[in-house]
């Protein structure tokens, strides 16, 4: 590159420095409100979860067909919002991490290439290669809890395990009944 379009890496570096800093600001501007918002998803999705399965297990005696799709549609149109909530928090997330590593992956590979006796782009590289290395780019919910796509998982995996314990104890009240 040629004159003023040339870009220095020092600038790189400060650029990079700064969007660091601003995702820093951001999730601990949020952090606490992202903690509401999967705790009030996770409560919801347990609930409402739950709910068909109750709705199921009582669906021959107390309600009628009518009654039944109209319930099952109602809970699990409160169902997709939640989930696509979590899904696109982890998504969101997961993508800014992503982001920030292919960065340090570009710099890996420049610093792979033949000097060519230009020393000070190499100097540089190593300096902006030791920054990346120091300040990782991560999103949690107030510390709490890492969102990233394996919270999914590990959402998913709790919402199953309180299901099994609630039907758990609403199984023998069923079957009493």
């Amino acid at each position: 590159m040629c004159g003023n379009k040339r870009i220095s890496l020092e600038k790189l570096r400060r650029i990079h420095c700064l969007l660091c800093q601003i995702s820093k600001t951001i999730n601990e501007a949020y952090g606490v409100q992202n903690l509401v918002e999967l705790t009030s998803c996770f409560v919801t999705t347990v609930f409402f979860t739950y709910y068909v399965f109750v709705i199921f297990l009582d669906a021959h005696t107390q309600w009628g067909a009518h009654d039944l799709y109209v319930d099952v549609h109602m809970t699990v149109a409160w169902i997709i919002p939640n989930a696509w909530r979590v899904c696109s928090l982890a998504y969101s997330s997961e993508m800014v991490v992503r982001e920030a590593s292919c960065t340090e992956q570009m710099v890996d590979k420049l610093m792979l290439l033949p000097v060519l006796g230009d020393y000070r782009r190499c100097k540089e590289l190593q300096v902006f290669a030791k920054q990346l290395a120091l300040g990782n780019v991560s999103y949690s919910a107030a510390g709490l809890v890492t969102m990233n796509l394996g919270m999914l998982k590990s959402f998913i995996a709790t919402v199953a395990t309180y299901m099994i314990i609630l039907i758990q104890f609403a199984l023998p009240n069923a079957s009493g009944q």
